[in-house]
């Protein structure tokens, strides 16, 4: 009789930015990032914000409007010239496009717009460095739908976090990874109930973002724009995770006390706003005059507060930059006889998970490695033990088209049972293609295999390496086969 072959193709991809500008190592910082008042922003106004400020920016932000009859599509072209290299290189400058949704959400929810969606995730996939994508902002008014807001699809919860969820999804079913989601409610409402109804959920959003100003009448601290909303968000991190917070919009009105506004407020956010991963200034004379440079004064003092290393900016050429990230995502079909469970363990704690994600590496300035914060451990167990079987692991290479990370990654098999486990082999990421039949385990026994980065240890498996910033930069992909085969 023939044997039956089954098999389960676990799709690992690994993306690993390594752009980095200075061999200074500072872990807790805050992006400098600027709205310019066009959309989306070219060369020129990028390079005067850099140069009246006296340090490059790490992040540019601007408006699409989408309505029935116009879709904006991604402008990958102009970007690139435009914002990736308005220095004159590769810059690696982050990109936080806010998309206004002048339809309505429920047309959204039924999937009128899936093409479009599709279409352009498909292209910010293609552009791979990151991309910050606010849908909606400012979603809450007043929560009353019948008193009118600002926008459209404000006081509309229900129908706003589902259209939120439908767009993520098809960016993820497209692969675009390289788009994290922002959720942004402006600063009030800043009610925890009422903000709960708005929240997509912790597994949709990548990035909270706050938008507030200082609009001089009555002039407000920083802290009296953003202390409640932020607390809120921080003190409840069960519900809303634990997200890095950007200030999406954000800027004051001119006035005697503004260069102390700034000073204060860049003063804040570094003793006091931890979470503050990146802001967004906005720099246009609009309403109020909030240009950084609505006065001698106030300018001085930004330029100021962005000396203190706490504010960063993009890659410079020729310099390394500490910043890495791994993530690795597995996609399990059904197959009837083989069960895969994930679970991630981090400072000791298991939890159950649908992927596998490495998070942000933690850049070691002693060992000059960079180090995984967790673990995963990927149970395979088989449905039915009476026949013989086998299973194998192959692999293909993690690879950027330069460079490889297949002396990286540890790749441990146990034979497990519910009272411990032993290890049968360890290996490389390279040189893990084997095989495993039914002869190793006995009823109630299973195939573990634990993925982990390379630490520099004796723990390690021969011949593996820690990631070091030798590594080129890019995105590395590979991927793993699990292959079931029964007779």
């Amino acid at each position: 009789m023939r044997g039956i072959f089954y098999t389960v193709v676990l799709y690992i991809i690994i993306e690993i930015c390594l752009y980095v500008v200075s061999c200074q190592v500072i872990f807790a910082q805050c992006e400098i990032g600027a709205f310019f008042g066009v959309s989306p922003p070219n060369s020129k106004e990028i390079n005067e914000f850099e140069e009246m400020i006296g340090k490059d920016i790490a992040s540019v932000m601007w408006f699409e409007g989408m309505n029935p009859i116009w879709q904006p599509y991604f402008p990958s072209s102009f970007l690139e010239e435009n914002v990736r290299y308005h220095d004159g290189y590769n810059t690696h400058t982050s990109l936080h496009i806010t998309l206004e949704p002048w339809v309505n959400l429920g047309d959204i929810v039924q999937g009128i717009y899936d093409n479009y969606f599709r279409d352009y995730a498909k292209g910010a996939k293609l552009w791979t460095d990151e991309i910050r994508f606010r849908f909606g902002h400012e979603m809450i008014h007043d929560n009353d739908p019948s008193t009118p807001g600002w926008y459209p699809w404000q006081d509309q919860p229900l129908l706003y976090t589902r259209a939120f969820q439908h767009i993520h999804d098809i960016f993820y079913e497209v692969g675009a990874d390289n788009v994290k989601f922002v959720w942004a409610p402006n600063w009030t409402p800043s009610d925890l109930d009422i903000l709960k109804e708005y929240y997509p959920g912790k597994d949709y959003v990548e990035w909270i973002g706050f938008s507030g100003y200082n609009w001089g009448n009555p002039w407000r601290s920083f802290d009296e724009i953003f202390s409640e909303i932020y607390l809120n968000i921080i003190q409840n991190s069960d519900f809303f995770g634990e997200k890095p917070i950007m200030l999406s919009e954000f800027a004051s009105a001119e006035g005697e006390l503004k260069d102390e506004w700034i000073k204060e407020t860049f003063e804040k956010i570094e003793k006091e706003y931890p979470q503050i991963k990146a802001f967004y200034w906005f720099n246009i004379n609009k309403e109020r005059d909030w240009r950084i440079n609505s006065s001698a004064e106030a300018l001085s003092a930004f330029r100021t507060a962005m000396s203190s290393p706490y504010f960063i900016s993009h890659p410079t050429a020729g310099e390394p930059q500490p910043i890495s990230e791994i993530k690795v995502k597995i996609n399990i079909p059904n197959i009837s006889m083989l069960q895969v469970n994930i679970t991630k363990i981090e400072n000791g704690d298991w939890q159950p998970s649908s992927n596998i994600d490495f998070d942000t590496l933690t850049y070691d300035p002693q060992l000059h490695i960079f180090r995984a914060n967790s673990y995963y451990a990927l149970d395979v167990g088989i449905i039915c033990n009476e026949p013989d079987w086998t299973i194998t692991h192959t692999v293909t290479a993690f690879s950027n088209g330069r460079d490889t990370l297949d002396e990286n990654v540890n790749v441990m098999f146990m034979k497990q049972n519910q009272a411990g486990g032993e290890e049968i082999a360890k290996y490389k990421f390279a040189n893990s293609n084997v095989s495993f039949n039914k002869v190793l385990f006995r009823n109630g026994e299973w195939l573990r295999i634990y993925y982990g980065i390379a630490t520099g240890s004796l723990g390690d498996a021969p011949g593996a390496k820690p990631i070091t910033l030798e590594k080129s930069s890019g995105n590395y992909s590979g991927s793993v086969i699990l292959s079931l085969i029964t007779r």
